[in-house]
Protein backbone atom coordinates (compact mmCIF):
# COMPACT_ATOMS: atom_id res chain seq x y z
CA UNK A 1 0.00 0.00 0.00
CA UNK A 2 1.37 3.42 -0.98
CA UNK A 3 1.58 6.28 1.50
CA UNK A 4 -1.14 8.87 0.96
CA UNK A 5 1.42 11.60 0.25
CA UNK A 6 2.87 9.72 -2.74
CA UNK A 7 1.14 10.30 -6.06
CA UNK A 8 1.92 9.24 -9.60
CA UNK A 9 0.53 10.90 -12.68
CA UNK A 10 1.08 9.09 -15.93
CA UNK A 11 0.14 10.58 -19.26
CA UNK A 12 0.74 8.62 -22.47
CA UNK A 13 0.42 10.04 -25.94
CA UNK A 14 0.46 8.03 -29.16
CA UNK A 15 3.49 8.40 -31.39
CA UNK A 16 1.32 8.32 -34.51
CA UNK A 17 -1.00 11.03 -35.82
CA UNK A 18 -4.51 10.56 -34.57
CA UNK A 19 -7.28 12.52 -32.93
CA UNK A 20 -7.98 12.61 -29.20
CA UNK A 21 -11.48 12.32 -27.68
CA UNK A 22 -12.22 15.97 -28.48
CA UNK A 23 -11.11 15.68 -32.10
CA UNK A 24 -7.77 17.51 -31.62
CA UNK A 25 -4.83 16.16 -33.58
CA UNK A 26 -2.07 14.45 -31.60
CA UNK A 27 1.18 14.80 -33.52
CA UNK A 28 4.04 12.35 -33.86
CA UNK A 29 6.08 14.69 -31.68
CA UNK A 30 3.91 13.85 -28.67
CA UNK A 31 5.87 11.91 -26.07
CA UNK A 32 5.60 9.91 -22.91
CA UNK A 33 5.18 12.17 -19.90
CA UNK A 34 5.60 10.86 -16.37
CA UNK A 35 5.29 13.04 -13.30
CA UNK A 36 5.91 11.76 -9.81
CA UNK A 37 5.37 13.83 -6.69
CA UNK A 38 7.28 12.69 -3.64
CA UNK A 39 7.01 14.40 -0.26
CA UNK A 40 9.92 13.96 2.12
CA UNK A 41 9.94 15.20 5.71
CA UNK A 42 13.25 16.12 7.30
CA UNK A 43 13.35 16.63 11.06
CA UNK A 44 16.01 19.15 12.08
CA UNK A 45 16.93 20.60 15.44
CA UNK A 46 15.49 24.14 15.71
CA UNK A 47 18.91 25.84 15.70
CA UNK A 48 19.96 23.97 12.52
CA UNK A 49 16.67 24.80 10.84
CA UNK A 50 17.07 28.48 11.71
CA UNK A 51 20.62 28.58 10.29
CA UNK A 52 19.46 26.90 7.09
CA UNK A 53 16.51 29.27 6.72
CA UNK A 54 18.87 32.22 7.17
CA UNK A 55 21.16 30.85 4.45
CA UNK A 56 18.63 29.43 1.99
CA UNK A 57 15.29 31.05 2.77
CA UNK A 58 13.00 28.46 1.18
CA UNK A 59 14.08 25.12 2.66
CA UNK A 60 11.72 23.14 0.44
CA UNK A 61 13.30 24.55 -2.72
CA UNK A 62 16.81 24.12 -1.32
CA UNK A 63 16.12 20.47 -0.45
CA UNK A 64 14.59 19.76 -3.88
CA UNK A 65 17.59 21.37 -5.62
CA UNK A 66 20.08 19.46 -3.44
CA UNK A 67 18.33 16.16 -4.13
CA UNK A 68 18.17 16.77 -7.89
CA UNK A 69 21.81 17.93 -8.03
CA UNK A 70 22.92 14.80 -6.19
CA UNK A 71 21.03 12.65 -8.72
CA UNK A 72 22.78 14.60 -11.50
CA UNK A 73 26.20 14.07 -9.86
CA UNK A 74 25.52 10.33 -9.67
CA UNK A 75 24.58 10.24 -13.36
CA UNK A 76 20.94 9.39 -12.70
CA UNK A 77 19.65 12.68 -14.13
CA UNK A 78 20.92 14.25 -17.34
CA UNK A 79 21.42 18.00 -17.64
CA UNK A 80 18.06 18.21 -19.40
CA UNK A 81 16.35 16.07 -16.73
CA UNK A 82 17.80 18.27 -13.99
CA UNK A 83 16.46 21.42 -15.65
CA UNK A 84 13.05 19.87 -16.23
CA UNK A 85 12.87 18.62 -12.64
CA UNK A 86 13.56 22.09 -11.28
CA UNK A 87 11.62 24.08 -13.90
CA UNK A 88 14.73 25.80 -15.25
CA UNK A 89 15.99 26.42 -18.74
CA UNK A 90 19.46 25.34 -19.90
CA UNK A 91 21.20 28.54 -18.84
CA UNK A 92 19.52 28.64 -15.42
CA UNK A 93 20.51 25.00 -14.91
CA UNK A 94 24.11 25.81 -15.86
CA UNK A 95 24.13 28.70 -13.37
CA UNK A 96 22.73 26.45 -10.63
CA UNK A 97 25.41 23.83 -11.26
CA UNK A 98 28.09 26.51 -11.21
CA UNK A 99 26.80 27.88 -7.87
CA UNK A 100 27.02 24.36 -6.44
CA UNK A 101 30.46 23.81 -8.00
CA UNK A 102 29.29 20.87 -10.09
CA UNK A 103 30.94 20.19 -13.40
CA UNK A 104 29.02 18.22 -15.96
CA UNK A 105 31.96 16.30 -17.33
CA UNK A 106 34.63 15.94 -14.69
CA UNK A 107 37.95 14.92 -16.20
CA UNK A 108 39.51 11.64 -15.19
CA UNK A 109 43.24 11.10 -14.72
CA UNK A 110 43.24 9.23 -18.02
CA UNK A 111 41.66 12.25 -19.77
CA UNK A 112 44.33 14.59 -18.38
CA UNK A 113 47.14 12.16 -19.28
CA UNK A 114 45.83 11.87 -22.84
CA UNK A 115 45.60 15.67 -23.13
CA UNK A 116 49.18 16.10 -21.86
CA UNK A 117 50.42 13.48 -24.33
CA UNK A 118 48.59 15.20 -27.23
CA UNK A 119 49.96 18.62 -26.26
CA UNK A 120 53.51 17.26 -25.96
CA UNK A 121 53.23 15.71 -29.42
CA UNK A 122 51.81 18.91 -30.84
CA UNK A 123 54.46 21.14 -29.28
CA UNK A 124 57.40 18.82 -29.96
CA UNK A 125 59.96 20.13 -32.46
CA UNK A 126 59.56 18.61 -35.92
CA UNK A 127 61.74 15.60 -36.67
CA UNK A 128 64.16 16.12 -39.56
Amino acid sequence: MRPSNHHRVLSLHSASKRADKKGRKISAASALEVTMNINIAVNLPPDVEERLRTESGDLSTAAREAFAIELFRRGILSHYDLGQSLGRDRFETDALLKRHRVTEHALTHEDVDADVKSLNELLAPPCS
